[in-house]
């Protein structure tokens, strides 16, 4: 068992046991055990993380209606919802973070974005060969 397994099956514990017994920082729990496991998630897995957790969060109390069970089925789906808001952004702040943080590594790519070059150098410019030649300072890699 791997530890994005332990972090999962932890959050589904606390979403389950926070459904029926009311502790103050449930909600802060389940959202800061989602940014590790958002951290883990694999690359062609995030669209579909992300759209689970929009899915959940607006559909989380759709069966509130339910007699009986209706009220804890849809704060448990809400609990889970806290936990994939935590992952989603999480994802969205580990992309951010690497899309400012890039190199142009690959031969006729340049980086011209004005928050790359705020980055990584004043400006760059594409040489005859495809390799990029920045004039200024370069950020430590």
């Amino acid at each position: 068992m791997n530890a994005r397994k332990i972090i999962l099956l932890a959050l589904l514990a606390i979403a389950l046991v926070a459904t029926f017994v009311n502790f103050p920082y449930a909600g802060l729990i389940l959202a800061l055990l989602g940014i590790p496991a958002g951290l883990m998630v694999l690359a062609d897995a995030q669209v579909r993380v992300l759209v689970s957790a929009v899915a959940v969060n607006v559909l989380g109390h759709a069966f509130d209606t339910i007699p009986g069970a209706g009220p804890y089925v849809g704060t448990f789906i809400g609990n889970v919802g806290i936990a994939l808001a935590g992952v989603a952004l999480a994802i969205v702040f580990k992309n951010l973070y690497a899309r400012l943080t890039e190199v142009a590594d690959e031969p006729g790519r340049c980086l011209n974005s004005p928050a790359s070059t705020l980055i990584y150098a004043r400006s760059t410019r594409e040489l005859s060969d495809g390799r990029c030649k920045a004039s200024g300072w370069q950020a430590p890699l």
